[in-house]
Formats: structure tokens, sequence, C-alpha cells
């Protein structure tokens, strides 16, 4: 071991010292022999050794594990709260335990974050005036200050904590190292896969940890809505910005889940229910992109109609694909298609072995069972409650984005409820399907997969004569790096240059469906019944030379 790694060394072994006699204590000695560490740390008599604290143990064990959490700090804490996202995982008890973890600690000393901001930018209070140590909030990574700027402008400043990054860097490995023995010992937590939970939540932690991270973020989240006014989202201020200190226009509001205070203030609970169901719907199913932890405290009303959102930590990512492949499973269940169902959840990885007989079969009942129902009457909650239970019980495992997805549209249920329990969240969520199924089988759309495919295609085959050409001077010079005997060359040679010619057919039909696709895109010349002609004609003569191409390779017997 290297002298500059025994400091390194001896912090994470301090700190796991320090873990495990909290687990100990809260009585979890049982997991913790299950999992050889009694054996070997034997000989170092530690003190946590069988040691159990009887106050500590009363109580279920989610109950246990949620204080275990919150005694151990900041990434024990956030850890909790990423596993409360995880509704496809943990039952719900477990989930409503853990969204209970207090992300609140004692503030850190002015002194200490003034160190930070003047590393960050020297001359910050030139800009930062009255500026109030007092924090707003004190969370685990960072703490918020208000200050105004020089041109009279109302901020909010986020400071992280200074040393936070090595004390998070250190507990997470303890927790990757805890969670390979917890995966190979116990087996009963093997369908939770922890170690790659672990290292999901690492990706989410050290994103966090970036303020420059968030501040790209509120500004995409804040393009997403530029039409949308009654959402407010707070504008990043530049001037003093880096990896710990984030800027933003400070906005004050009423709570949304304060229902009585804003009535008093004239808001009407129901039309704000339906803004926010509306924002969350358009952020997942036509943006992509969306606010992962929508809990009450990220989401103030400012009277009479809007919402204000902040803190954008954690955010979830849809990508293209994926909407097109929820949209296929949406139209499987709508015409009763269990089987595109499946291949809708193979293509996202949720199934990645053949499932039990009995799947399917629950599968079918389910998309029987709500097909019969009249729309106005589902709702979303039970839906997505039953589907999480599905996944559970057959131990499926979702990507971190669709957890989240999940996570988001309970807690729009959840807060939806609250505010207007008339509302039909599913009805409300109807326009934004069928835009995102209409979106899937876009003309446009395919237009532009053609393109793409096609570009790919022309790309492929330009490339294809420079890498023959390399391929013959290697050739050429002996460099041929496996021994190989040639035999009939006069058929070699017809077969090259079957070859060659059948390119060359290739990249004219590639490049006129890229021209085709482009004219019908943006018509050019004379339109008949809404098709542009000379589009269509580059289409049907690419279609005319790739039927040729087809029947000769048919022909020839060599595909």
């Amino acid at each position: 071991m290297r002298l500059v790694q025994i400091p390194k060394a001896y912090r994470q072994l301090r700190r796991f010292r320090q873990i495990v006699q909290v687990l100990a204590r809260y009585g979890f000695w049982d997991v913790l022999d299950r999992m050889g560490l009694a054996g070997s740390y034997e000989r170092l008599r530690w003190p946590w050794r069988r040691r159990t604290t009887p106050e500590l143990v009363h109580g279920t064990t989610p109950q246990r594990v949620r204080a275990a959490l919150q005694e151990l700090g900041p990434t024990f804490i956030k850890l909790g709260q990423f596993l409360s996202l995880r509704p496809d995982l943990l039952p719900v008890e477990w989930v409503h335990e853990l969204e209970q973890l207090q992300d609140r600690v004692a503030p850190q000393p002015w002194e200490e974050l003034q160190l930070v901001l003047d590393q960050t930018h020297p001359k910050w209070s030139e800009w930062l005036i009255e500026l109030d140590p007092t924090p707003l909030g004190s969370a685990s990574i960072a703490q918020v200050h208000a200050a105004r700027t020089a041109d009279g402008r109302t901020v909010a400043v986020k400071v992280r904590r200074p040393h936070i990054e090595r004390l998070i860097r250190t507990d997470l490995d303890i927790l990757a190292f805890l969670a390979d023995l917890a995966d190979r010992h116990i087996e009963e937590l093997r369908p939770l896969r922890l170690p790659v939970l672990v290292a999901q939540a690492r990706q989410v932690l050290e994103r966090e940890l970036d303020l420059r991270i968030e501040a790209q973020q509120i500004e995409r989240f804040r393009r997403n809505f530029q039409d949308f006014p009654e959402i407010v989202v707070p504008a990043v201020d530049w001037t003093v910005h880096g990896d710990a200190v984030l800027v933003v226009e400070r906005i004050e509001g009423i709570r949304i889940d304060r229902v009585d205070e804003l009535v008093r203030h004239g808001v009407d609970p129901g039309r704000i229910a339906q803004i926010g169901a509306r924002a969350v719907l358009k952020q997942v199913f036509i943006d992509g992109f969306f606010h992962a932890d929508p809990h009450p405290g990220n989401l103030f009303v400012l009277p009479p109609d809007r919402i204000a959102v902040i803190d954008f930590g954690i955010m979830g990512t849809l990508d293209e694909t994926i909407r097109e492949v929820l949209a296929d499973i949406l139209i499987g269940v709508v015409r009763q298609d269990t089987r595109s169902v499946v291949r809708g959840l193979i293509r996202l990885n949720v199934i990645q072995e053949p499932p039990p007989p009995a799947f399917f079969q629950e599968l079918n009942d389910f998309i029987g069972r709500y097909s019969r129902i009249p729309i106005e009457r589902v709702s979303l909650r039970m839906v997505l409650e039953e589907v999480l239970a599905h996944l559970r019980r057959y131990h499926l495992f979702l990507a971190t984005d669709l957890a989240l997805m999940f996570k988001a549209l309970l807690a729009l249920d959840a807060l939806a409820r609250k505010l207007d329990p008339d509302l039909q969240t599913v009805e409300v969520a109807r326009p934004f399907v069928q835009q995102l199924v209409r979106r899937r089988y876009s003309p446009l759309r395919y237009g532009r997969r053609i393109v793409q495919q096609a570009e790919q295609v022309l790309s492929m085959a330009a490339s294809t004569p420079l890498e023959f050409e390399w391929f013959w001077q290697q050739f050429s010079r002996g460099q041929w790096p496996l021994p190989m005997e040639v035999r009939n060359l006069t058929s070699l040679e017809d077969s090259v240059q079957r070859g060659f010619h059948r390119m060359a057919w290739a990249m004219v039909i590639g490049s006129l469906l890229v021209a085709s696709a482009l004219l019908m895109i943006r018509p050019v010349g004379p339109v008949w019944y809404g098709i542009p002609v000379v589009g269509a004609i580059g289409w049907l003569t690419a279609l005319l030379m790739a039927l040729v191409l087809g029947f000769q390779v048919l022909r020839s017997g060599r595909w």
C-alpha cells in the first residue's frame, strides 16, 4: 500500500467500525453475522460484537432501518431517500417509512461556507450583497442562504458543505462492500440486486454533489416550460457559480399541500391540481425530462394559479426510444395484446429471462380487467400499485429512470387526491398518452428515422472502400494475420464484382431515400392530395430499385 493511501484506508476502517456499531445497536447483528462479518473481525474484539441496545430494537424492521440510516448521516439518509423512490423493489410500508427520513442537519458555521465561496469566486461579495448568514435551510449536502444581488434582485445561494464529497465517497465505498457481501450471503436480499442499487445511488449522489449539473437541469426544465405560464421555474444567476455554489432566483409561496391556507388566499385547489397533473404528465410523456422528487416541499403555489418548482437535484430522463416503447406497451394494453406488452418489457430490459407461465396469466387478467372498466372509473394509483406489485412478485428490475417515472406518477396522484379528491388523473392523462401514441406513428418521425438510418448506411458505404484499401495494402505487404488457402480465384473475382455491383445499387437507393425523405418533410414542387409529387416519385423509384436488387439476391441464392 502506498503511503498516500494510508489515511484513506484508516478513514474507511474507522467509518466502517462506526457503521457496523450502529447496525448492531439497532438489532441487525444477525444480518451482520450472516454476511460473514463476525468471523472476519473476531480477532479484532470490536466492542460492537453482539452489543444491541434494547430500547432501539422495538418497532418494525422498516422503522429500525429508517432510524439507523438517520443516525448514520448524510450518505445513508440520501440512500434511504433514493430507495424510497424505488416502489418497484420495496413494499409500500418500506417506501412510506423511508420517505420520512429527514434531510435536515445542524447548520454549518458561516465562516466555513464563506471559504467555499471564496474558492469558487473570490469577488463574490461584489455581486452578492446583504447575504444573510442564517440559513433558509440546512440539508446534508448543502445549505441555502438568502441574499440580494448588486442589481437589487433577491436570490437564494446554495453552498455545498466543505469536505462532504470525501465523506460521501468513503461511505459509498463501504456500502458497495457491504452490498456485495449481502448479495453473496443473504439469499432473500438477492432480488433487490443491492450492488446494482448502490452503483445507481452513487451515480445519483455524485451528480447531486456537482451543483453545475443542477444549474443545467434547471435551465433545461425552464426551457421546457417557457410556453406554460402556470409553471414558474427559478432563473439561474450565472454570475457566481461553480461545482460547490449555485445562485438562483428566490421564489416564495405557499406549500402546495397546505389546502386551508391556499383557500384563505383565494386559490382554487382543484385548479392547482389540474395544473400540477398536466405539468407532470407533460414532463413524463412529452418532454422525457421530469422532476423525480415532486414532493410538497418542492412545490409552492403563487396565488392565484401558478405553481413554482424548486430543487432540481434528482431528475429523470426518458429518451425518445423509451417513450416509443411505452407507447407500444400502452397500445398493446388497449388492444389486449399480451405479446406486444411482453415485447415492450423485454425492450426495456425489465424482462431479461423467460418468466414463468403464471406471469403471462396474471398479465392477461390485468389487461382484460382494466380494458373493461370505463376510463373515468380507473384509478391511476391502483393501476400503478398493481403493476409495481407484479414487478416485485416476479423480481423484475426497472431501470432507474423508469422507477423514478413510477414514483413521480404516484406522487402526482397522491397530491391530486389531496387537492381535489374528485380529479380523475387518468382522464387528465388521456390527451398526453394520445399525443405520445400519435408521435410514435407520425409520418414525420418515420421520415426522420429513414434519414438517420440512410445516413448510417451511406456513412458505412463511404468508409468501406477506405477499409478495403487498407486491407488490400496489408495483404499486399504479406501482413495477412490469418493463414488461408485460396481456391477458385475466378469465382472469388465474380463474387467481389457482384458485391461491388450490389453496393453501388444500395448507395443509389440510400441516396434516393434520403433525398425523398427530405422532400417529403419539406415539400418542393407540386403536391397531389397532400403528397409531394417529387418526393413520392423518388420513394417509388427507390422502392422499385430495392425490389430489383432483392430479386437478384434471391435468384442468386447467396444472401
